[in-house]
């Protein structure tokens, strides 16, 4: 049997990637993704966390979460600034300014207490995929998610008539068309064909055609970055703007 004094053997990367698989659906699934040394650590420390009963489990998991919390101030200033705002929603002007003034005037217990929840979003563990969404400059991150809309719609039309994705094209508008045009081009399997089309139905109810290629590079993004990294996903919602990352995870 597992002895749970193996969980005091993990290095903060590796306790964050267990608290972040704790609060997804199906995390045990991502650990098949890490490196093969990260992979059996976290394997068998996942086991004794799953041995533990529910209250000895909550305690385990809140020490590491607190220890996460003890360098909150760079990490969380590291994320886009909406999501500091989504902190203070609903709270009086008093506690509103103080939240949003604590890098001035750092106060740990103050950040604890409005950041905590937020926690997830500054994974250490991540793939290159995010880490290459995530160096991008803000303006640029969100024009990297409409060009994967489009590059998804364009996959989603490889092989329809001309006339339908010319039509695609021009809804689109510039510089969309030119990736989807690019993309509807392309030599893809069938079933590469209706896996973008799948992706694509989650635009449906957008507003706006911008609004739709967004909701499409999100969609496809929910379904990437699991393979990346158990924290990819966290990390790149935290560079997003607050309604744009919550959507990506589903918060």
């Amino acid at each position: 049997m597992l002895a749970r004094r193996e969980l005091e053997w993990l290095d903060p990367d590796e306790k964050g990637i267990l608290l972040g698989l704790s609060i997804v659906e199906d995390g045990e699934c991502a650990i098949v993704r890490l490196d093969e040394k990260r992979r059996n650590i976290c394997s068998k420390a996942w086991s004794v966390l799953g041995q533990e009963g529910g209250g000895a489990r909550a305690e385990i998991l809140a020490g590491w979460r607190q220890e996460a919390e003890s360098g909150l101030s760079d990490d969380v200033h590291a994320l886009d600034p909406s999501w500091i705002e989504a902190c203070v929603e609903g709270e009086s002007q008093a506690i509103g300014r103080a939240v949003r003034e604590l890098d001035m005037r750092p106060n740990r217990e103050l950040e604890r207490a409005a950041f905590a929840w937020l926690a997830p979003l500054w994974q250490r563990t991540i793939g290159p995929r995010a880490e290459a969404l995530c160096n991008l400059p803000a303006s640029d991150l969100i024009v990297e998610v409409k060009r994967l809309g489009a590059t998804v719609v364009g996959r989603s039309l490889a092989g329809a008539p001309r006339e339908l994705r010319a039509r695609a094209m021009a809804a689109a508008g510039e510089p969309w068309a030119q990736a989807i045009g690019d993309a509807s081009g392309s030599a893809i399997s069938e079933s590469e064909r209706h896996s973008a089309r799948a992706i694509a139905m989650a635009a449906l109810t957008a507003d706006s055609k911008e609004d739709c290629l967004i909701s499409i590079g999100l969609a496809a993004l929910r379904l990437d970055l699991p393979l990346d990294g158990p924290g990819s996903i966290f990390r790149v919602a935290g560079r997003l703007p607050a309604r744009l990352g919550r959507r990506l995870i589903g918060w």
